[in-house]
């Protein structure tokens, strides 16, 4: 019995911050996020909604095709804390969009967001949203907060760079590329075993934060289209990725 009560515990602790559609939008927008408009790549929108008569934005662009979308209102604000400490600007390009409708990933439950540099993202300015995320999980604020580099480490989808930011009952798999752990080794994996090394991390005293430290190489990335959720596939255009002055042309 009590380990029921504490599944429905944390159940609800997720859920409790659940928006609508319209909602999540507005809540990005008082933040002065910037937010992905509906792309040209998504069906032409199926649920002519008077808030959004040409598709949603792609944080909830599955209201326009599915008819609903909810969102967990944290992850924006998540997104907003990283925007004012780091002073980089953000755009969000994904959360309970259509492309992720029917893949499985938590973004269909609206439990995910992605969202990228507005602008070039160089390795400081991925250092520094690194460090700000393993901060904001170091205050214990959100519980289970996940993240991945997909600049570093993009998933098997992924067609630009971008963070991944994800919360649910456990935490998701988790990718840090410039923080490392206590042991110095890089700051990855998933559920309890993350969360402990989290813990494990030292701070400044009376803060408990960490810093970023050192001079980072410049990492840019360009595109011709607009940047795309993480999945999402395009056909007949290119993106180059360049590190190190080895680039990579990548055809979708």
């Amino acid at each position: 019995m009590g380990n029921y009560i504490n599944s429905y515990n944390r159940w609800r602790k997720v859920n409790e911050k659940m928006v609508g559609a319209e909602q999540a939008v507005n809540i990005a927008k008082s933040h002065g996020i910037k937010l992905k408009p509906y792309s040209a790549n998504n069906p032409k929108p199926v649920k002519h909604l008077d808030k959004f008569p040409n598709g949603a934005p792609e944080l909830v662009s599955a209201v326009s095709t599915h008819g609903s979308a909810n969102f967990e209102s944290d992850l924006i604000d998540i997104v907003d804390k990283i925007q004012d400490e780091t002073k980089i600007k953000l755009n969000i390009t994904g959360g309970d969009d259509h492309f992720h409708r029917g893949r499985g990933s938590r973004h269909t439950s609206g439990q995910a967001i992605d969202f990228v540099v507005d602008g070039t993202a160089s390795n400081d300015a991925q250092s520094k949203i690194e460090y700000e995320v393993v901060n904001i999980m170091k205050s214990g604020k959100y519980p289970h907060l996940g993240m991945i580099n997909e600049y570093k480490n993009p998933s098997g989808h992924a067609t630009a760079g971008h963070f991944h930011l994800s919360v649910g009952t456990s935490t998701e798999y988790s990718y840090f590329h410039f923080v490392k752990d206590a042991n110095g080794k890089t700051l990855t994996g998933k559920g309890q075993d993350f969360d402990n090394k989290i813990l494990a991390l030292g701070g400044n005293a009376g803060s408990g934060k960490i810093y970023q430290g050192g001079d980072l190489d410049t990492v840019s990335v360009t595109a011709n289209t607009p940047y795309i959720s993480d999945d999402t596939q395009i056909t007949g255009t290119t993106d180059t990725y360049s590190s190190n002055n080895i680039e990579q042309m990548k055809t979708f």
